[in-house]
């Protein structure tokens, strides 16, 4: 029997690398829009077509009995599942599980600022949509280690789904004129990707480069939109700033430059270096060993280097990457090989169909409760004073 799943994600691709790679489940992916929409693989995605979450809601309680259970990515589409009162299974990524929005004045360590200035009833709201979960699924020491923080049956899964069709080492580059080494560095501007700590490892380095950024700030928050912006008038002279990339082309990018800056800040992997570790190319990037990986019941350092983000150990990292073929040669393979194992698609795959196998099966079928619906709704609407409003995304 192959179990029917509703998908609901954001702006990234988490769920939708999932839907194309599993055997014994079908997903249905339904995005909700978002202006970095060149992020996303959007073939064969459909989107809702308003920010009203009411709208939404409508959308998903006309469709939700054709389904036996749904998948999020984000508080955002989680709460339409709590709202829809259906099973669902969260996938943390990024800060959710990091930053949750239930704990008071929540922030990231690298700002002053809260990031989750919610108050006491919406906190109560959040909090009920990972308690209702059927299920809460991450990834690695990092995540995982903060969900246990909340949910003490998490599921573990670390293996990353990386899409094999469109990152591989036999990538046509884009035509482009080549001046000297170039690094591509396709990550937003901003503090949580480590650009800051970057550019003051630019100014250390004793070899000659060029870099290919990606003209994108942070802009999660307010204090994230200054930062980025203070970080952008002190460009380092070998930054070249370059327009966003789709989705689909990027590989290209990666396929053209002589290696790739990852971020510098969190020490751990993220979409950027194992995409651009599967096209073969070496990835510099910060990575804490003290973060590890379990594949095949085995605990796994990741090969990613430098394993500190001191500026003066970055440039060095840098400067023997440009000027020792050698060196990036082998650091390649090694990234490579690593992210096979630990993105290969068919093995993650398989341990998501297992989850949602196991999930189905432990799920007694029953029909949603429009009341639960009803009070849930209500709590939403009066937690965020949006009676009588137009109920949009924050």
């Amino acid at each position: 029997m192959v179990i029917k799943i509703l998908g609901l994600e954001d702006n990234v691709n988490s769920i939708n690398d999932i839907r194309k790679f599993v055997k014994k489940s079908q997903i249905h992916q339904i995005n909700i829009p978002n202006k970095n929409k060149f992020l996303i693989e959007t073939e064969g995605i459909e989107f809702f077509d308003s920010l009203n979450v009411m709208d939404q809601l409508k959308k998903i309680n006309s469709i939700k009995m054709n389904f036996d259970i749904c998948v999020t990515s984000s508080w955002t589409t989680s709460r339409l599942a709590y709202l829809a009162d259906m099973k669902y299974i969260i996938n943390f990524v990024g800060n959710d599980i990091r930053i949750p929005p239930f704990i008071k004045n929540s922030k990231p360590f690298y700002f002053k600022e809260k990031v989750n200035d919610l108050n006491f009833l919406q906190r109560i709201f959040y909090k009920k949509v990972l308690d209702s979960a059927a299920a809460c699924v991450a990834a690695s020491d990092e995540s995982y280690n903060d969900l246990k923080k909340y949910r003490n049956d998490g599921i573990r899964i670390d293996r990353t789904i990386v899409n094999t069709k469109l990152f591989h080492p036999d990538i046509k580059p884009i035509e482009m004129k080549k001046r000297k080494f170039t690094f591509f560095s396709p990550q937003r501007i901003g503090r949580e990707k480590g650009v800051d700590i970057l550019w003051k490892a630019l100014p250390l380095c004793k070899s000659d480069f060029e870099i290919l950024q990606v003209d994108w700030c942070d802009e999660t928050s307010e204090e994230a939109k200054i930062v980025s912006n203070e970080i952008l008038q002190k460009k380092p002279p070998q930054v070249k700033l370059i327009p966003k990339i789709p989705r689909k082309e990027i590989s290209r990018y990666y396929a053209f430059a002589d290696a790739v800056l990852g971020e510098m800040r969190m020490g751990l992997l993220n979409n950027i270096e194992r995409e651009a570790a599967l096209c073969k190319k070496p990835v510099i990037c910060y990575y804490n060993p003290n973060m590890k990986y379990l594949l095949n019941n085995k605990t796994v350092l990741a090969p990613f280097l430098p394993n500190s983000n001191d500026p003066s150990h970055i440039a060095e990292i840098i400067d023997k990457v440009v000027e020792s073929e050698q060196f990036r040669n082998e650091l390649a393979e090694k990234e490579y090989d690593f992210v096979k194992e630990y993105g290969d698609p068919d093995k993650a795959a398989e341990e998501w169909d297992n989850v949602f196998e196991k999930i189905h099966h432990n799920l007694k079928r029953q029909k949603p409760s429009r009341f639960k619906s009803f009070l849930r709704l209500l709590l939403f609407n009066f937690s965020h004073n949006l009676f009588f409003k137009d109920v949009k995304l924050s």
